[in-house]
């Protein structure tokens, strides 16, 4: 017998927010309460040394709903977002950076969206009345961006925004084909659900700059972390291509 489903899985990619998780996991259940009572929450507590995994245990303790998600060792945004909606039961799978840098009120808006269209919803920093971040990283992820949406023609302006929901067909077909990590695993769901057929809309949302409970500094490494997407994006192109996925 499979398991049963649930109308709403949201996901919370962790590593080491001990001083944020409790707020924010509370915080984002209040939004999703507010569209249904048929849910669960996802925590993907991502190889922490802090405490957040003893802290998403207290959690899951404390409420049925709450699901921990543990991978002894750091394996990357991605592949802990991956493998915890593989384990998901939700009708739309959906996740949101625990930062709350995304405003957690949208996250029932790109939900019902992404059941509306029966496919991928992505909420978006980049689109009309959106914030948009420091100048420096604004111009990368701008070039990023058309770079991915002239090579796939997949409409998008931002995939990296962290808040997308997905339908169940979705994650049973594109997910599991997913092979990148980190922060290049958002961009390759886009552009599989796309190219494979799937509606894939784009969500302005508000975001902004500072985590609600309390600033950190960011672990992209910019440069770095640029460089390695890039890499990602002509992956994906040549790996689309060996699949007959894209033509040129």
């Amino acid at each position: 017998m499979g398991k049963k489903s649930v109308e709403v899985s949201v996901i919370v990619p962790v590593h080491n927010e001990a001083s944020i998780l409790e707020k924010s996991v509370k915080e984002i259940e209040k939004f999703v309460r507010k569209l249904t009572d048929d849910y669960e929450l996802i925590i993907a507590e991502d190889g922490s040394t802090d405490g957040s995994y003893e802290i998403a245990l207290k959690l899951a303790q404390s409420n049925p709903r709450i699901k921990v998600f543990h991978k002894n060792v750091r394996v990357g945004k991605g592949t802990a977002i991956k493998e915890a909606s593989m384990v998901a039961s939700g009708n739309v799978v959906a996740f949101i950076d625990v930062d709350l840098s995304p405003d957690p009120a949208f996250l029932p808006v790109i939900i019902r969206k992404a059941r509306e269209v029966n496919g991928v919803a992505v909420g978006s920093r980049l689109a009309k009345g959106a914030i948009i971040r420091g100048a420096k990283r604004a111009l990368l992820s701008l070039v990023y961006n058309t770079l991915v949406r002239i090579l796939f023609r997949d409409g998008i302006s931002d995939h990296q925004c962290g808040l997308k929901a997905w339908v169940k067909e979705v994650n049973r077909r594109i997910v599991p084909k997913t092979r990148k990590s980190w922060f290049f695993w958002d961009t390759e769901l886009i552009v599989r659900s796309k190219v494979e057929g799937f509606n894939v809309v784009e969500v302005p949302i508000r975001w902004t700059r500072k985590a609600k409970f309390g600033a950190r500094r960011s672990r992209v490494k910019i440069w770095k972390d640029s460089a390695w997407m890039l890499a990602g994006v002509v992956w994906l192109f040549f790996r689309l291509l060996k699949e007959g996925k894209l033509r040129i």
